[in-house]
């Protein structure tokens, strides 16, 4: 019988393991930049000066927490270990792998069943040692409060400024943060005028962002301006010379979620942090057109949009938002008008509303009979209806104007064109 070795090396012969590094610090600084040069230099020869040791980059993240794992470098190490070409990783401590106990020993779990070691340097640890994890989970932990301790020292030192009327600067459409004033920068806030202008002439955001597009006339970041860029233009205080500080605010330090603050928190109000751009008047005037446009229905302020006798009158008996007019195209080719539930057609999270929608041939048809007319006019809707109840199911309650209520049902579309007729 014969038998021979497989795979046998030679003595003093080592396995030639791929070595990548990581490195990461939170803020994006000068100061920050030169420590993760120097991570990345302690790495790169940490790696080309150990034996056997093969070099499988250094894989950096600059100006972002160790409390997230969806980091750009950290992510494409990740890809690498999973695509089988990294065996082992090398970081100078815990705290700037990771700051997340959870995440940490996730992710530590999921690289040692890919084959994959994490070498702490600056701890002494190594993920494939028999005490590895405990002490991991140990040190994770310290690395976790201390990323607490840091968050809560800056909320507090955020918070101190906010009481001193001082924000967390940045840029706005008109104006550039110089480092220590706002600066108008005047062809920008000339637009910022403009848009103020247009809407105090009659226009609304979608109107002023289609003016603004044709015009060729871009945003802050180089797109074109939707209307929900011109809606923020035109409620941003900013632009009057004050400030509102902490409109937002970070929940914790791990999710780093950033939510509006609707009372959460305390928040300032600070007057003439800076230049203006606008007077106080106009930007008032503004705010309470925008608040007649709201209460009493966009399209009933705007006369260059072409309303229907119902518009702003049905009304849902589930939530009390008016409702909208919508159209389908059928399969001949003819267009279908239904009126639906601003709530549902908006589908606000959680609203709940179920209104059933109405067909609109259903509501000519029903306003002519129950005024004993041949035809719909709108002038007899006018004068006779205040409004009408809608979303139960093949029936509205017409609200007439000296008070009574007429509940009426609809069962198909016969008939529907003779009232129709104008």
């Amino acid at each position: 019988m014969k038998i021979t070795a497989i795979d046998t090396k030679k003595k003093g012969e080592l396995a030639l393991m791929r070595v990548a590094g990581y490195a990461r610090v939170s803020v994006d600084t000068f100061n920050s930049a030169h420590s993760l040069e120097a991570q990345s230099a302690f790495l790169k020869k940490r790696i080309t000066s150990t034996p056997g040791w093969v070099d499988g980059g250094v894989f950096i993240d600059l100006g972002i927490t160790g409390t997230k794992t969806d980091r750009p470098g950290f992510r494409a190490l990740m890809e690498k270990c999973e695509e089988g070409e990294v065996d082992i990783i090398v970081t100078k401590s815990i705290s700037r792998f990771c700051r997340n106990t959870v995440d940490l020993l996730a992710t530590v779990r999921h690289l040692k069943d890919l084959g994959v070691e994490v070498i702490f340097d600056e701890n002494n640890i190594s993920t494939f040692s028999y005490t590895g994890e405990m002490v991991l989970t140990f040190l994770a932990s310290q690395a976790q409060e201390e990323s607490r301790s840091i968050s809560e020292n800056v909320l507090w030192s955020i918070k101190k400024k906010f009481e001193r009327g001082e924000g967390i600067p940045h840029d706005l459409l008109g104006y550039r943060w110089n480092g220590s004033d706002y600066e108008i920068v005047e062809d920008e806030a000339e637009i910022v005028r403009e848009i103020f202008s247009m809407y105090m002439t009659g226009l609304g955001p979608k109107e002023i962002s289609r003016v603004l597009r044709e015009r060729g006339i871009k945003g802050l970041r180089g797109s074109p301006m939707s209307a929900n860029t011109v809606t923020h233009i035109l409620r941003q205080e900013k632009y009057m010379g004050d400030s509102i500080l902490q409109k937002t605010f970070t929940v914790d330090h791990i999710s780093h979620l950033k939510v509006v603050n609707r009372g959460e928190r305390d928040r300032y109000y600070a007057e003439e942090t800076h230049p203006p751009i606008i007077t106080k008047e106009e930007f008032d005037e503004v705010q309470e057109e925008i608040e007649r446009r709201k209460n009493e229905g966009s399209l009933e302020c705007n006369w260059k949009i072409v309303k229907s006798p119902f518009t702003s009158k049905i009304i849902c008996r589930e939530c009390g938002r008016t409702f909208r007019r919508r159209s389908n195209k059928q399969k001949n080719g003819k267009m279908y008008y239904k009126w639906t539930c601003g709530e549902r057609i908006d589908k606000r999270c959680g609203s709940g509303c179920t209104a059933k929608s109405i067909p609109e041939w259903a509501l000519y048809s029903l306003t002519a009979e129950i005024l004993g007319k041949e035809n719909f006019t709108s002038e007899d809707f006018d004068e006779s209806i205040d409004h009408i109840l809608g979303g139960s199911y093949h029936q509205v309650t017409f609200v007439m104007k000296d008070g009574r209520k007429i509940i009426k049902k609809w069962k198909n579309q016969k008939g529907a064109e003779k009232c129709l007729e104008k």
